[in-house]
């Protein structure tokens, strides 16, 4: 519950001080782009952690100069076959979809923070020797990053988001990208 704190109090935090540094005219543009992470994933029933390449596509429209209203769809791009000799179970991400609310602080005109909250579907494939699982989560998701402008209207991003953490399942993923401005 402390996570939902302190990125609610970030992301008051960036609109609140954005507002007050001389930033670029963000408000009515779209964005778009995409990223690749690699996914930290935690399942109960598998009883270990697995890590799992993801490609995530970003979409979003900022509302104001340091507001932005963003949609992400990402696969898994792990497609390991399953060795019967392995011990133990074998955990990737399948998919994940979302809806967030993204606050940035520029600290120059072409670099700025961000602090991202909202809402994640989750879902994970679990490859056991007797065939698959497939396990469903979805709830807050928290996440933080930093972007650069490296050209006009195309920047690159790094970032770690929270996807989901509850007692059956959790995934968080640290990643880069690319994003396109129109």
């Amino acid at each position: 519950m402390r996570y939902v704190f302190v990125v609610g109090a970030l992301l008051a935090g960036l609109l609140v001080a954005g507002q007050t540094q001389a930033a670029r005219t963000e408000a009515g543009r779209l964005v778009s782009g995409g990223q690749l992470g690699l996914a930290f994933l935690t399942h109960d029933a598998a009883e270990h952690d697995t890590e799992s390449l993801t490609l995530t596509y970003r979409a979003g429209y900022f509302m104001a100069n340091n507001l932005a209203l963003e949609g992400r769809f990402g696969l898994g791009l792990s497609n390991e076959q399953r060795d019967e000799s392995a011990p133990d179970d074998s955990l990737s991400l399948d998919r994940l979809f979302g809806v967030y609310l993204t606050g940035y602080l520029p600290i120059r005109t072409d670099a700025s923070f961000y602090a991202a909250m909202g809402y994640s579907d989750i879902r994970i494939v679990e490859s056991t020797i007797g065939g698959d699982a497939a396990h469903r989560g979805n709830g807050l998701s928290l996440g933080i990053g930093a972007e650069v402008i490296a050209m006009d209207g195309f920047r690159f991003s790094v970032e770690y988001m929270r996807y989901l953490h509850n007692d059956e399942l959790s995934a968080s993923m640290l990643s880069v990208g690319g994003l396109f401005t129109f």
